[in-house]
């Protein structure tokens, strides 16, 4: 299913300076792609986001280089629609990376719900591996070991603590793969911490906030703090992006190098009716 209109699972240039805009996928080892489809978003008249003026996709062989257009028929259908996909079909290419770039209306901007890419499969399939650096992720959480996460409460819905750094992102309500402290009986905070088993040197982190718009929803706030020893304490020169937490979103918080076994986020609730906050994967960064 593919959501337009109004939907937060999407991404658009809105507010962007440029008159042409990109978004790129890596897909982390290289695949073979022949077909490319990305799902156009058009907000309605008389808003910011509509169908592009045009559209140009490229590949790179590997996870630096130049990129090559993609040598495409024509698309399908041939004219660009908003709140619908457009596919282009081309000879099979071996690409680590993709990006689509567009061309924006006049006082307009782009964007889409979904971008997919095809190619036969060689061979078994073989996930690619995890990205170097993130210290969050467990492969394997509900196996124990470190890193380990726990969690002033959790729901009793399966939204679980070891599902927040197993490096799988879903912002959808199922499949379950999430945090939530949805039914916490602490009104005003809840936290979520990571045990690393040792120490670790950290500068950066990525909170992919879970939000349903309901009693699930982006936090008013939150604290990044480590473990000295003895007790917690916020981390200095902590710069958030976006300032305001967002939901169905990645935010990411960046401050100078800390070094500890211990990383917990406290989390200050939204505080309309009985809303709490979650995550669907934090990831931590060495920098």
């Amino acid at each position: 299913m593919h959501q337009f209109g109004a939907a937060p699972l999407r991404w658009t240039s809105e507010g962007s300076p440029n008159e042409k805009d990109w978004v790129e996928v890596d897909f982390g080892v290289s695949r073979p792609i022949t077909r490319v489809k990305a799902y156009l978003l058009d907000d309605g008249r008389n808003q910011p986001v509509t169908v592009p003026a045009a559209i140009q996709f490229e590949y790179s062989p590997g996870a630096k280089g130049d990129w090559i257009p993609l040598r495409a028929g024509t698309p399908d259908p041939p004219a660009i629609r908003g709140g619908q996909a457009i596919s282009v079909t081309a000879p099979q290419v071996k690409a680590q990376r993709l990006r689509v770039t567009f061309t924006h209306q006049k006082g307009k901007r782009s964007g889409i719900t979904e971008l997919e890419a095809w190619g036969p499969l060689e061979g078994r399939y073989t996930p690619a591996p995890a990205p170097a650096g993130n210290i969050a992720f467990n492969p394997a959480p509900r196996d124990g070991g470190f890193p380990r996460a726990s969690a002033s409460f959790h729901d009793r819905y399966g939204g679980v603590p070891t599902s927040a750094h197993d490096g799988i992102i879903v912002y959808r309500a199922t499949p379950t793969n999430r945090w939530t402290c949805y039914g916490s009986p602490n009104q005003h905070t809840d936290w979520f911490a990571l045990d690393f088993g040792e120490k670790k040197t950290f500068s950066r982190a990525i909170l992919h906030i879970y939000h349903d718009r309901g009693g699930v929803q982006a936090p008013k706030g939150y604290t990044l703090q480590h473990w000295t020893g003895e007790d917690w304490e916020d981390i200095p020169g902590q710069e958030k992006s976006p300032g305001t937490p967002k939901g169905s979103a990645a935010n990411t918080v960046t401050f100078p190098p800390v070094e500890s076994s211990k990383l917990r986020i406290v989390f200050t609730h939204l505080g309309k009716g009985n809303t709490r906050s979650g995550l669907t994967e934090l990831e931590i960064w060495d920098k």
